[in-house]
């Protein structure tokens, strides 16, 4: 059967660098950084997707070490009464997992999802490698092994991809990501990645290509409106939507994508930027970040 792929999703985006942090002390440098880009509302978030024309979205947590547990996720849906006025919202949290659909709208997608997504830093050969995590009831923890982390993962029924696999810094390398992949212990890879290089990103999709695999594409972007990059399914997806329907798609490669890139300035100031204010900040934060690579 012969699909139409006209369903926008954005399946790995942070909607800010830093999450919420309710009722948690920030850092000097984080301060700093949340007046030159506020912390955006789950309202703001989830009108972007919609007004865009997104059928699935995501708020991506970041797992970076084994002290540091990013609720940000569970820390917005305290937020959801303030959507009851604009949207019906029909929560599946115990799933991690939030449809929404707009009142008296036209023009608009008639519903929307919301996943959770972590993305966790793993432990692969010594070093540091990203997996993203969707949908779940709670949190995954870092620094561990990536194959004992998707494992857990998927016997939760989550949903499990790799991240940037031929990155510099963070990845697990292309050839390990389709071992993983044909072994069955991913559902599947990212092929695009928006705030990647075009050469690095041209070399995956050649290296895919040869393969023939599929990868999604994803923004992975650290401010909410920054979506340049999505992959497609088909309406039958989320008009009956479950995390298995959508680890289907993923796992037999059902689907389509669009492929746009961050601009390099969007990356420095929501991304690079804060970084650098820790790293000022905080001098001693600069060896343990270039440790780190």
């Amino acid at each position: 059967m012969t699909r139409e792929y006209t369903e926008k999703a954005v399946l790995h985006a942070h909607p800010h660098f830093y999450e919420p942090g309710i009722g948690r002390r920030k850092k000097i440098e984080e301060r700093v950084f949340r007046v030159v880009q506020p912390m955006p509302s789950l309202k703001a978030i989830v009108n972007h997707y919609v007004v865009n024309g997104f059928s699935i979205g995501v708020i991506s947590a970041c797992h970076t070490s084994k002290g540091h547990v990013d609720n940000r996720f569970e820390e917005y849906m305290q937020e959801l009464t303030a959507l009851e006025s604009t949207y019906e919202i029909d929560s599946h949290l115990n799933r991690g997992w939030v449809a929404f659909k707009k009142k008296n709208m036209t023009g608009s997608k008639p519903y929307f999802i919301l996943l959770k997504s972590q993305e966790i830093r793993t432990i692969y050969k010594n070093k540091t490698a990203d997996i993203n995590v969707l949908g779940g009831l709670g949190n995954i923890g870092a620094e561990e092994s990536i194959i004992d982390t998707a494992n857990m993962a998927m016997e939760q029924g989550r949903c499990v991809t790799t991240c940037h696999p031929n990155s510099i810094i963070h990845s697990i390398e292309l050839e390990s990501a389709i071992n993983m992949l044909y072994n069955g212990k991913v559902h599947g890879i990212e092929g695009f990645n928006a705030t990647e290089s075009v050469e690095r990103n041209e070399e995956l999709a050649n290296a895919l290509l040869e393969r023939k695999i599929k990868g999604i594409a994803v923004p992975d972007s650290h401010f909410y409106i920054q979506t340049p990059a999505w992959t497609l399914f088909d309406g039958e997806l989320i008009e009956k939507f479950s995390m298995q329907g959508l680890i289907n798609r993923i796992q037999g490669q059902d689907f389509d994508i669009h492929t746009r890139y961050i601009t390099s300035m969007q990356k420095h100031l929501t991304h690079t930027l804060p970084i650098a204010f820790s790293c000022l900040l905080r001098p001693k934060q600069l060896a343990e970040f270039f440790r780190k690579q």
